[in-house]
């Protein structure tokens, strides 16, 4: 029994350490070359905040790190091909999962998740060069 909750405190502060580094991360980049993100931008993320019904206003930045993105996103095809892929992707899964009952949760968990920043970070540097 000692081990099994070892064992279980261990996973919690593995995954408090993640937790926190992702925090870190995230407010490293809001004063790292960061800048309001594009009207369009925060129109959108309201958006799916209420359609999220996330109560905590978002302010979203565009860090220079967005703009490294855009550049090779511009030069190289099969980067391109492989970003146009892993967003259309991502955006299959998300659709299916909030088609589904009490989807909304695992939706805002996607988007928290690695998986969904990265995302964010490519579809905003595809926006950008739509625009």
């Amino acid at each position: 029994m000692a081990l099994l909750v070892f064992t279980w405190m261990c996973g919690v502060l593995l995954l408090s350490l993640r937790l926190a580094s992702g925090w870190l991360w995230v407010q490293a980049m809001k004063r790292h070359r960061a800048s309001p993100a594009a009207d369009t931008w925060q129109y959108t993320a309201r958006k799916l905040a209420r359609q999220l019904h996330i109560g905590r206003p978002v302010r979203l930045l565009e860090s220079g790190e967005a703009r490294g993105i855009l550049l090779h996103y511009e030069e190289e095809p099969e980067f391109r091909a492989q970003v146009n892929r892993y967003i259309a992707d991502f955006e299959t899964m998300l659709r299916a999962v909030l088609a589904s009952s009490g989807g909304n949760a695992v939706a805002i968990t996607l988007l928290s998740s690695d998986m969904g920043k990265l995302y964010v970070a490519l579809a905003q540097a595809i926006a950008r060069l739509r625009q």
